[in-house]
């Protein structure tokens, strides 16, 4: 995937901080101001890219993909299927 560089000066706390961050979600320092860069967007209203969407490694994709009916059914059958297993009741 392609990425276009964006270059930015920071405080020493913000600097501080999301290395913290970084470190504590085992993450580079670059997605780390990716992520908050990110989050900040949505919470203004800004649309997710595409590119987001795929590259998103936080979680909120993949909550947003659960959460279509095909998925959840998908999920309810198997989940079904591994506890009749797990029981010996198939």
């Amino acid at each position: 995937m392609s990425r276009e560089l964006l270059q930015a000066r920071f405080d020493d706390d913000t600097v501080e901080q999301v290395e913290q961050y970084a470190e504590d979600t085992d993450i580079t320092r670059s997605e780390a101001l990716r992520r908050c860069v990110r989050t900040q967007l949505r919470k203004e209203g800004y649309r997710d890219s595409r590119k987001d969407q795929i590259d998103d490694r936080d979680g909120e994709t993949l909550r947003a993909a659960i959460s279509t009916p095909i998925i959840t059914a998908v999920l309810s059958a198997t989940l079904t299927v591994v506890f009749l297993v797990g029981f010996n009741i198939i």
